[in-house]
């Protein structure tokens, strides 16, 4: 069978996030499957982004071939991010003969978070005939909605909604990292079957595992000296992680044995270390580790952290890719997430705290 998989943030182990079109590709690849990644040149995701000359360039990434879209940079979630999304779409429809003499499919995959490439994903299904699949990372519009404080009426959000009920609509199916998403679909008077099929790791992941980051051996070493116990944090620094009311939570402790490392990158790195420097807290943040000395670094600490924001998304579940990483670290997690519905949850593998309520994760 021929795919193609349409991502505008589709990365690699080599690039960066996103890994999951990437790993899926692979596992596709081992079973006979030809597929295609289609991508955007620029990902404020990606550890690396491509040197691409031109537009439908197909470059071979890690044993998977990828078609770039010259799709532009932006910064943050303004203008710039909504051009290039539009950019994207337009260009694959654009250029749908060149993307189908480079592979004729007969399945087509839209998974670009936003839900706009279920119009790509439909050009390409009807020139070509294919079985149209999409699939849900996170639920956009509700997702800005909730996390971005967007209005229901807002010329975009409007456009985005009208374009997630076309996706779920007209596909033959849909495939959810969520568990639950089936009932927001249902929600929105839609009957298309859902699928659940939740993140994971592939088995070479464990094996290819190196010893633990030295800089995060030496800053545990370096607290141990003054604290008992430290905890610690490895995932993306935006909204929706709430690390807010984790730093809060060292306001309120009353064994003042415990440090904190946060570990990674994202657009509210720079606000959080003003916000530990300015409370002199004793948290130390680390730059992103390589993936391959992630399990071994967090092994190295007493606890892991695990949080979100309080809002209705979560009632639908969530699939984030460090909750693998934290299980396979076999150490205790405190988990202040505001939903039921995870492999964590349902395992009864965590300690439980209230969302946003930095006393109850003290």
């Amino acid at each position: 069978m021929n795919i193609i998989y349409i991502d505008h943030y589709a990365g690699s182990d080599r690039l960066g996030m996103e890994f999951r079109p990437y790993y899926i590709a692979r596992e596709l690849q081992q079973q006979g499957h030809q597929v295609l990644i289609i991508a955007g040149d620029y990902s404020h995701l990606r550890k690396v982004n491509p040197p691409i000359k031109q537009d439908y360039q197909v470059k071979t990434i890690e044993g998977v071939p990828f078609l770039f879209i010259k799709s532009g940079k932006y910064a943050g979630n303004g203008i710039a991010r909504v051009r290039s999304m539009i950019r994207f779409v337009r260009k694959i429809i654009k250029g749908k003969q060149t993307i189908l003499e480079t592979l004729t499919p007969d399945a087509i995959i839209t998974s670009s978070t936003y839900p706009f490439d279920t119009y790509a994903g439909r050009s390409l299904a009807k020139a070509s005939g294919a079985r149209l699949y999409h699939e849900i990372h996170d639920l956009w519009p509700m997702t800005p909605m909730e996390l971005g404080g967007y209005s229901r009426y807002h010329p975009f959000i409007f456009t985005m909604q009208q374009a997630e009920i076309a996706a779920y609509k007209k596909s033959n199916k849909i495939i959810s990292i969520l568990p639950n998403a089936a009932q927001h679909v249902r929600e929105l008077g839609l009957d298309t079957e859902v699928v659940y099929i939740p993140n994971g790791l592939p088995e070479a992941y464990f094996s290819d595992q190196q010893p633990a980051d030295p800089a995060v051996i030496e800053t545990i070493d370096r607290l141990k000296q003054t604290y008992q116990h430290v905890i610690g944090y490895a995932g993306g620094l935006s909204i929706s992680n709430a690390m807010d009311y984790f730093i809060r939570s060292f306001q309120e402790l009353t064994d003042s044995r415990i440090a904190g490392v946060i570990i990674g990158d994202g657009i509210e790195k720079t606000r959080l270390q003003q916000m530990v420097e300015e409370q002199q807290l004793p948290i130390t943040f680390l730059d992103p580790i390589p993936k391959e000395r992630i399990i071994q670094s967090l092994k190295a600490f007493d606890s892991l952290y695990l949080g979100s924001t309080r809002n209705k998304l979560y009632q639908y579940g969530f699939g984030m890719n460090k909750m693998f990483d934290y299980l396979m670290a076999e150490k205790p997690i405190v988990m202040s997430v505001d939903g039921s519905h995870s492999p964590i949850h349902d395992l009864g593998l965590a300690l439980i705290a209230e969302p946003e309520d930095p006393a109850d994760i003290a």
